[in-house]
């Protein structure tokens, strides 16, 4: 008798731990089939829809979201999917202009960034099952992101440093995404006369199927502190050997 009580208690608590959090369903979500936008006057809605490359799932799987970079963006971490459908485009600009979809620096999952318009106000990100999406609800207005924006190329995005904005002493980080071939990407400093002071080189962890991630630490020299110059990154073009990407002026230290 104590024996089936047991048991029939750990399975009401089983029951319990899996309507906490999205279950995963027969079908495992392991890629973002597509994101589809739609205007609802006052506020703009995005939905990402989950499954596999073949269907859609049935449940949402494990996720996370979060407004970063001076509530510029709103990010939608993805643990459990690895693959992608799309790697980016337009939104409708009511409450999002455009979104981008990153594989991590380990290169195993995504995340999306959703880049808000300059007054998109609070955002609300929820799921729906049967089948899998995740919905960002953004409205049109109240909100204030005066935050100075990413810089944004073809094939490049550069979240940080902001354009204007002050770095160092002695060393500062680059992040952001791009696409550049073979995943090779090429960073330089210049100085304020247009000289080449610093140059390096940096991989992203995709190319192909999405944006991959930029993370590193530049080191600038002695002869840029104090000094205003610009920092370029992107890729040497494979067709004419030109600089191919984004620049951004910037003051240092």
């Amino acid at each position: 008798m104590r024996r089936w009580l047991i048991l029939a208690v750990v399975a009401s608590f089983g029951v319990f731990l899996e309507g906490a959090a999205p279950a995963q369903s027969s079908t495992v979500a392991d890629t973002l089939r597509g994101v589809r936008f739609g205007n609802h006057v006052t506020y703009e809605r995005a939905v990402l829809d989950l499954g596999t490359r073949d269907a859609p799932a049935e449940s949402v799987p494990y996720y996370r979201w979060s407004r970063i970079d001076g509530n510029t963006v709103v990010r939608v971490r993805l643990p459990s999917v690895d693959h992608t459908l799309t790697a980016g485009g337009k939104g409708l600009g009511v409450g999002i202009s455009r979104y981008y979809v990153v594989r991590t620096r380990h290169g195993h999952n995504l995340f999306v960034d959703f880049i808000l318009t300059k007054s998109a106000g609070p955002v609300n990100v929820f799921y729906l099952d049967h089948p899998a999406r995740i919905v960002v609800d953004v409205p049109a207005s109240g909100g204030d992101n005066s935050y100075p924006g990413a810089t944004f190329g073809e094939r490049m995005v550069l979240m940080q440093p902001r354009a204007e904005h002050e770095v160092g002493p002695e060393n500062f980080m680059i992040t952001g995404y791009g696409r550049p071939f073979e995943a090779q990407g090429l960073w330089r400093l210049k100085n304020a006369d247009g000289r080449v002071v610093d140059k390096g080189s940096f991989r992203t962890s995709d190319w192909s199927e999405a944006w991959g991630r930029i993370s590193l630490t530049v080191d600038y020299p002695d002869s840029l502190s104090g000094k205003k110059g610009v920092l370029e990154v992107g890729e040497i073009s494979p067709h004419d050997g030109s600089f191919d990407g984004v620049s951004v002026p910037l003051s240092f230290r």
